[in-house]
C-alpha cells in the first residue's frame, strides 16, 4: 500500500488540477476573511461566527473537482485495473486513494481557512481556546468527509465525468436541503410575541409602539422532529453548525431565547465531530463494499 500511496501523491502534486484547486480555495479564503473583517460588528453580549459559508463551500467544491478528476483518470486510463492485476487488493487501492486525497484536501483546507481566521481574529481572541480548536476541527473534518464521499462515489461509479457530476450534485443537494430547513432548525424564538417598532408620523414626531409579530420559522410536534432528524442526518450539518456557532461571554441579563440558542449551539458543536466521523465511516464502508464487488471489465 505504501507504494500505491506514494505514486498517488506524486500524481496529485504534479497535477495542474490540484494547483488550480489551491488557487480557487485561497481566493475564496481571502474573500471570506475580507468579508469577516469588513462587516466587523461590536459583539459585546453575543459572539457569533461572522463568516459566509458560500466561500468555504466553494473551497469544498474545488476539493471535490480535484479528487474526482484525478481519481477518475485512474479509471479512464486503466491504471487502477493495472494495480489490481499487479496483486494489490481493492481495499489497499481504496485506502491509498483516500489517504492521498485526504492530504491534498488538507492543503486545500489550510489555504482557505488561514485567511478566514485572520479576518475573524477579533472573534477568535474572545472565545475560549477549546471552542476555537473545536471549530477548526469540525471545519477540517467536514472538508475531509466531503472528500471521502467523493472518493467513494468515484469508486462506485467508475467514470471520471459521471463521478464528478454525481459528487458535485450530492454536495449541492445536501446544501440545498439545509437552506430550506436551517431557518426552522436554528429558530429559538416563540411562535408570537411583541417587538418595539419606531414610527415617524407625518408631522415629524417619532414614537415607539409594541407590535405583535408572528414567527414564520416556528414549528412544533412532528414537523420539529422531522427537521431535527434531517439536521442530524445531513452530512453538511456539522459544517453549518460551525458556521452558525454562538457564544455568550456573560449570560447575566440575557433573554431566554438567546440563552436557548447558545445552549443549542453548544450541544450541536459537541455532537458535530462524532457525527462527521460516523458519516466518514459509513462513506468508506459503502465505497469499499461496492468497489470490492464491482466488475472493472
Amino acid at each position: 500500500m505504501r507504494d500505491i500511496l506514494r505514486s498517488r501523491l506524486v500524481k496529485y502534486f504534479r497535477s495542474p488540477i490540484f494547483y488550480a484547486a489551491l488557487i480557487v480555495s485561497a481566493v475564496c479564503g481571502v474573500l471570506n476573511g475580507y468579508y469577516c473583517g469588513y462587516f466587523k460588528i461590536d459583539m459585546t453580549d453575543l459572539i457569533y461566527c461572522p463568516m459566509d459559508d458560500i466561500w468555504a463551500l466553494s473551497a469544498m467544491w474545488a476539493a471535490v473537482v480535484c479528487t474526482a478528476l484525478c481519481l477518475g483518470r485512474e479509471f479512464s486510463d486503466g491504471t487502477l485495473r493495472g494495480k489490481l492485476i499487479a496483486g494489490h487488493s481493492r481495499t489497499a487501492v481504496y485506502a491509498a486513494e483516500a489517504a492521498a486525497s485526504a492530504l491534498t484536501t488538507l492543503c486545500i483546507f489550510i489555504v482557505n481557512i488561514t485567511p478566514t481566521v485572520i479576518g475573524m481574529s477579533y472573534i477568535v481572541v474572545r472565545i475560549p481556546l477549546s471552542l476555537a480548536v473545536k471549530w477548526v476541527t469540525v471545519m477540517l473534518l467536514s472538508f475531509e468527509l466531503i472528500n471521502l464521499m467523493t472518493v467513494s462515489v468515484c469508486f462506485i461509479i467508475g467514470s471520471r465525468s459521471f463521478g464528478l457530476v454525481t459528487a458535485f450534485a450530492l454536495l449541492f443537494v445536501f446544501y440545498t436541503i439545509f437552506c430550506f430547513t436551517n431557518g426552522y432548525y436554528y429558530n429559538t424564538a416563540p411562535k408570537e410575541g411583541y417587538d418595539t417598532v419606531t414610527i415617524e408620523e407625518d408631522n415629524g414626531e417619532v414614537h415607539e409602539e409594541q407590535m405583535l409579530f408572528y414567527n414564520r420559522y416556528y414549528v412544533d410536534g412532528l414537523a420539529k422532529k422531522l427537521i431535527n432528524a434531517e439536521h442530524m442526518l445531513n452530512p453538511l450539518s456539522a459544517f453549518e453548525d460551525a458556521v452558525c456557532a454562538e457564544y455568550i461571554p456573560d449570560k447575566t441579563g440575557m433573554d431566554e431565547s438567546t440563552l436557548l440558542s447558545e445552549k443549542r449551539s453548544a450541544a450541536d458543536m459537541n455532537s458535530a465531530i462524532p457525527r462527521v466521523l460516523i458519516w466518514s465511516a459509513a462513506a468508506a464502508a459503502l465505497g469499499i463494499g461496492v468497489f470490492k464487488r464491482k466488475d472493472l471489465k
